[in-house]
């Protein structure tokens, strides 16, 4: 069976592309054709005089190849893909409770809102039933829209609220 097939992608609709480690995260192909990257980079050097310093890291969800229009990115209209990444960031939860994801929202298209509202509905359907808290940020004067995510055991709570507070205001 063809796996680009309508029939295939009914049948695999719940479940998350297969994913390939590399240096810079991970990366996954669509049933469309597109491949992504998941950034998962440090943030321990922007962050040394913070407890949760070495535990901090940046996310960020690319196209890297097969899409045709990057200027009307949106990242709503593959459930699996929502499927793939949510998965991902589990796993890294998994693996380090101490772990703190921060993110900002891409610029393109002026959809940062829209982009910071969706990432909203994937993370309360996935990752709060699960122990992850989100603080999100918005600062639309700035068209800065983000969140940083923790888990609820995080001893840096305080910590990395009030960081993150100062960063998001834009001062």
């Amino acid at each position: 069976m063809n796996p680009r097939s309508p029939k295939e992608r009914s049948l695999s609709t719940h479940t998350p592309y297969p994913v390939r480690v590399n240096k810079d995260g991970f990366l996954f192909d669509t049933d469309q054709g597109i491949t992504y990257q998941l950034f998962v980079q440090s943030n321990a050097k922007v962050f040394p005089e913070q407890p949760f310093g070495e535990n901090c890291v940046t996310l960020s969800v690319l196209p890297l190849r097969g899409y045709s229009r990057p200027t009307a990115f949106s990242l709503k209209g593959d459930p699996r893909l929502e499927l793939t990444i949510m998965d991902e960031l589990k796993k890294l939860f998994q693996a380090n409770p101490l772990l703190v994801i921060a993110y900002s929202c891409d610029l393109t298209n002026e959809l940062e809102r829209h982009r910071s509202v969706t990432f909203g509905r994937w993370y309360r359907k996935y990752l709060s039933t699960v122990g992850v808290l989100r603080k999100k940020y918005e600062n639309p004067g700035l068209r800065a829209y983000g969140a940083v995510l923790y888990h609820e055991s995080n001893p840096y709570m305080i910590e990395i609220e009030e960081e993150f507070s100062e960063i998001f205001s834009g001062k």
